[in-house]
């Protein structure tokens, strides 16, 4: 009878839920952003039998150091209390897979008006606020100064504000952009020659989650 058991399932959907109390109510949203993803879950073999365990994976990201921090130091605490609530187990690891990328703000400042003449003035936006995009290319700006761009590669006949965003399934990629990548590569390296010193302005981290619930025995 399903009362004489631990339902890992519903272990894994208070987890889930309590997470994003985390952003919403323990994190300083004025400093920035945060988000909490569970982006797998894995759980049971049959519709009527309850899993002795449930697998979560998912993705930390953040534009500030000091919420990045708070969520890496909540979180394990957060998903063990609320496991024992349920009276089961849970395992976590956090793996780190990027630093904070940090651009350089001189180096900014002098590429923007080279890419202006690739792209076209109208279509190069240098962001006012930190965006999280997760890449390896960060280990770069940590020795060296760097500038992480970000290409467009929406149809042209496409409306901007109806493309669906990268991590969606109707994610759509026009192979034209390759051409302007071409061009963009071609641009960095020829001002490169001229600049860069120093300044950062930071773009975002990435942690991943390992979750694995368990019944206890």
């Amino acid at each position: 009878m399903p009362w004489k058991g631990r339902d890992s399932i519903v272990a894994a959907a208070d987890i889930i839920q309590n997470m994003q109390t985390l952003v919403s109510r323990r994190t300083d949203l004025s400093k920035g952003m945060g988000v909490i993803s569970i982006d797998q879950i894995q759980g049971g073999t049959s519709g009527n039998i309850i899993p002795k365990q449930v697998s979560m994976t998912g993705t930390i990201r953040s534009n500030h150091e000091y919420i990045r921090q708070n969520i890496l130091k909540s979180l394990p605490e957060m998903i063990d209390h609320t496991a024992k609530a349920n009276d089961v187990q849970a395992k976590i690891e956090i793996s780190a897979y990027a630093p904070m990328t940090l651009n350089d703000k001189t180096l900014t400042h002098l590429m923007a008006p080279s890419l202006k003449s690739v792209a076209g003035e109208n279509k190069v936006h240098v962001l006012e606020q930190n965006e999280s995009a997760s890449e390896d290319f960060a280990y770069c700006g940590q020795i060296m100064p760097a500038l992480f761009v970000f290409l467009g590669a929406t149809p042209t006949d496409q409306d901007m504000h109806k493309a669906a965003p990268n991590h969606s399934p109707y994610f759509m990629i026009d192979d034209k952009t390759v051409k302007n990548r071409n061009s963009f590569t071609y641009t960095f390296c020829d001002g490169l020659s001229k600049n860069c010193r120093s300044g950062s302005g930071c773009l975002e981290s990435e942690k991943i989650i390992e979750i694995l619930i368990e019944i206890r025995k």
